[in-house]
């Protein structure tokens, strides 16, 4: 009889074995990309307390470091852009409900570039008293706040998402991709919320206040919350939840906030005059591509609106801006570049005055021209772009039939403007004193060049052929003189 092969049987039941212990190995998914304090992830572990804007202000202190879950209308504070030694505002913009205002800050960037003045939001924040300076060097003012430090948006949900309307972007398009991208409005799509409410675990978004309160619904659901509940009243633990109410978008009414700033210390190049940025109880009306083979725009503004002219310029650039409106109105011009950070600008002048800003472009690209009524006053305005070393003046609107004096320097360009009707004839007459070269350009608010004056005292029955605002350019190339100037129908 054969002896067996032990060294087969060895190798065989070493098969066997491994065959039998055998694991399934999954692999190993790829390491998830870490979250950052951003939108989606800030807050997520908190568990909020939910609240109305006029129980919170009603009684500051109860709500004191309390994380609050609030909803109400997002408005702007004013930019104030300081040289050095910025003492910046907690608060960069405000949360309305009613008459009812709260301060809040965070998210400051993406708001101002992603959100128009009087959208609803929901947020997530920390509410608490805040007390410093605020406001540029000397001129700081001791501030005492309570505010909203916003650690979380819940809604609208496309901030989150950076899902935004779509819009032409053809208007801005330019070669090195610097250009600010088309005005949006964010789709918000409400979901109402559910009744019966449970205060000992609060885990989802309040339900809308009563419409008297006139908060609109809230709308997209906190993922960390997961139970119903009603926002907590110092006065009554036991709230009834309020009927949800949707209130349509294009029915929403805005109340602007109070005037507040805060600052930012600006780049290099950027004025080191502090100024105010009127933004909180406007709207921002994009006209368009500025100076388009013309160094000047006029335009009718109203009270409620800041004007935005898009700019392209070169690296290097050296640019002067000048506006001025009607006698009533005090202006204010303000230059962001695409991504909406205040560079220059200048507002204090006062009523009746011209705004000049001077600004070197570090960088090529479409920048952002802001002009706006300080005071109020609605009527129209000329805004002007032009070099250092041929200084651009705003003189301002011209009153038909009534001579105007002022002195011109070599190194000035003098601009007024005035309204016509169509087929008017008009009558324009130009002293100097000393005798200088001076010259006189007839524009139409196009850029047309309609007349001109090199020699003589003036020009005679010129004909208007439309109706609209006319510019007057007025240079020297002789001795600094003081002219009159009259322009009759």
């Amino acid at each position: 009889m054969r002896k067996p092969n032990w060294l087969f049987v060895g190798f065989l039941l070493l098969f066997m074995v491994s065959c039998q212990q055998t694991e399934v190995f999954t692999p190993t998914p790829f390491q998830p990309t870490p979250k950052d304090l951003s939108i989606a992830a800030r807050g997520s572990s908190i568990t909020p307390v939910p609240a109305f804007l006029t129980d919170v202000m009603a009684n500051p202190e109860f709500y004191e470091d309390a994380h609050l879950l609030v909803t109400g209308q997002y408005y702007r504070r004013p930019v104030q852009v300081c040289g050095v030694d910025a003492h910046p505002s907690p608060a960069g913009w405000d949360l309305i409900a009613g008459d009812v205002s709260v301060a809040a800050g965070g998210f400051d960037a993406q708001l101002r570039q992603f959100m128009p003045d009087g959208i609803t939001m929901t947020v997530l924040g920390r509410f608490s008293h805040w007390e410093g300076p605020v406001g540029c060097g000397k001129q700081a003012v001791p501030t005492e706040m309570w505010y909203l430090d916003v650690i979380k948006i819940i809604d609208p949900a496309q901030l989150v998402q950076v899902t935004l309307t779509p819009g032409s972007a053809a208007e801005d398009s330019s070669a090195d991709g610097n250009s600010p991208g088309p005005l949006v409005t964010p789709v918000v799509t409400p979901i109402t919320p559910t009744a019966n409410a449970n205060l000992d675990a609060p885990t989802s978004p309040p339900v809308a206040p009563p419409t008297n309160t006139a908060q609109p619904t809230l709308a997209a659901p906190i993922e960390t919350l997961g139970a119903n509940f009603t926002p907590v009243s110092p006065d009554d633990a036991n709230v009834e939840t309020p009927t949800a109410t949707s209130i349509p978008a294009e029915k929403e009414t805005a109340v602007p906030p109070a005037v507040a700033t805060s600052t930012d210390v600006p780049p290099p190049g950027a004025s080191s005059t502090p100024v105010t940025v009127p933004t909180s109880d406007v709207s921002v009306v994009r006209k368009g591509r500025g100076f388009e083979g013309k160094d000047f725009e006029v335009q009718d503004l109203t009270y409620a609106e800041t004007h935005e002219w898009l700019v392209e310029v070169k690296e290097g650039d050296e640019w002067v801006f000048a506006v001025i409106g009607e006698a009533t109105m005090d202006m204010s011009l303000m230059i962001f570049d695409h991504e909406l950070a205040a560079l220059g600008g200048s507002d204090e002048n006062g009523v009746g005055e011209a705004e000049s800003v001077t600004y070197e472009f570090l960088d090529q690209g479409t920048y952002r021209i802001h002009v706006s009524s300080l005071n109020g006053q609605s009527g129209s305005y000329i805004l002007l772009k032009g070099y250092v070393d041929y200084l651009p003046i705003a003189q301002g609107l011209l009153p038909l039939g009534e001579d105007v004096t002022q002195t011109l320097n070599t190194d000035e360009l003098h601009y007024w403007y005035f309204e016509g009707m169509q087929n008017d004839t008009i009558d324009l007459s130009l002293r100097c004193v000393p005798s200088s070269n001076l010259g006189m350009i007839l524009y139409d608010a196009d850029g047309l060049d309609i007349d001109e004056l090199y020699s003589g005292d003036g020009l005679t029955d010129v004909l208007l052929e439309h109706a609209g605002f006319y510019v007057l350019e007025i240079e020297n190339w002789n001795l600094s003189c003081s002219y009159t100037l009259n322009v009759t129908k």
